[in-house]
């Protein structure tokens, strides 16, 4: 990114933040030794230089602080040094910051009550991070945070995210080990009693097998009643259509640990939720499917815990098999290759 538009770039984010600081203006307009360093920080992002970093410093030595507790009234400034380094995933910021060692269970700023872990994880390349966005991260990781904290909502926690609990965002094996090397708990679960294995991990052989090694408890159930094997057959979006050697191995580790191949969902379920075989129906994954009917799954058990979530379901029937819902299908919800398979 060319300077003046890094530099625009970083001064909408402080305004869209609430800051208020103009790049050119903040200098001049600063109160505090915070506003000094936030200004000092953009002005070096935009082009770095070592007299530019040296200011940063000067600041910080004089008594600024690089992060600090926010105030939802606070009109002036609410966001951090530290939070702008984040942002502009500048790791020479970010060190010389973390040099001070702030408070890393602060969060980033008021409207988003992520600490700067989890920040910065988000807020690297989904699709390939850079170097930076790594030593950033494991800068984080060496600074010492609780590695196991969720966000304000309780959905996501570090390990969570880099397991794929967050789509687009791909599986991090790299992260995971960090994690689970720094104290993440492997069974800690969300909000919607998700695990890290209740995402496109299990359909990772290199995660899979990096977390049931860290203790993953592979039986345990979300609040829909499901488990590990109910996301087996579920891979990275880069994936979708593409061949799925390793499936089977996958779902023998799985079934290994304790994960029923046919274990049912809860009837009380909020979403269409059965057996490990319909939740596969949607995978667009033959690969796993075959690998599924192969290792013992039923395609003649009851496709949705409750029967109602079956389209073509009669309150004075039966309810319908696993076959029997997706060969019901006349509006194309499930890829033909897929309903080829459970053809007799």
């Amino acid at each position: 990114m060319k300077p003046q538009l890094r530099l625009k770039t970083l001064a909408a984010a402080v305004i869209a933040c609430g800051a208020l600081l103009l790049p050119h203006a903040a200098a001049a307009k600063a109160k505090t030794l915070e506003d000094q360093l936030l200004a000092a920080a953009i002005a070096y992002d935009a082009k770095p230089s070592a007299q530019k970093l040296d200011k940063v410093k000067a600041l910080i030595a004089k008594g600024a602080k690089v992060h600090f507790a926010l105030s939802p009234t606070q009109k002036t400034q609410n966001i951090s040094p530290l939070n702008l380094a984040l942002f502009a995933r500048n790791y020479t910021l970010v060190q010389t910051f973390l040099e001070q060692k702030p408070d890393l269970s602060i969060p980033v700023y008021d409207e988003v009550l992520e600490q700067p872990l989890l920040y910065a994880m988000k807020h690297a390349d989904a699709d390939k991070p850079s170097a930076d966005d790594n030593k950033i991260v494991a800068a984080l990781l060496a600074a010492g945070p609780n590695v196991n904290t969720f966000d304000h909502d309780g959905a996501l926690s570090p390990l969570l995210f880099a397991s794929g609990n967050m789509p687009p965002f791909p599986v991090r094996v790299d992260w995971q080990e960090a994690l689970l090397k720094a104290g993440a708990q492997p069974n800690q679960q969300n909000n919607e009693g998700n695990t890290a294995l209740m995402s496109t991990s299990a359909g990772n052989l290199q995660a899979l097998q990096l977390l049931l090694k860290a203790g993953v408890d592979a039986k345990l159930k979300n609040r829909n009643g499901a488990t590990a094997m109910h996301y087996v057959c579920e891979r990275d979006s880069a994936l979708t259509g593409k061949s799925d050697p390793d499936a089977e191995t996958r779902i023998r580790l799985l079934k290994k640990a304790g994960a029923d191949i046919n274990g049912m969902a809860s009837p009380d379920a909020d979403i269409p939720l059965g057996p490990p075989l319909m939740a596969a129906m949607n995978s667009k994954n033959p690969d796993c499917v075959k690998a599924l009917l192969k290792l013992g799954a039923d395609p003649d058990g009851q496709a949705y815990a409750n029967p109602a979530h079956s389209v073509e379901w009669k309150h004075d029937k039966a309810p319908l098999t696993v076959r029997e819902e997706v060969l019901s299908d006349t509006i194309g919800m499930y890829p033909a290759e897929l309903v080829k398979l459970l053809r007799r």
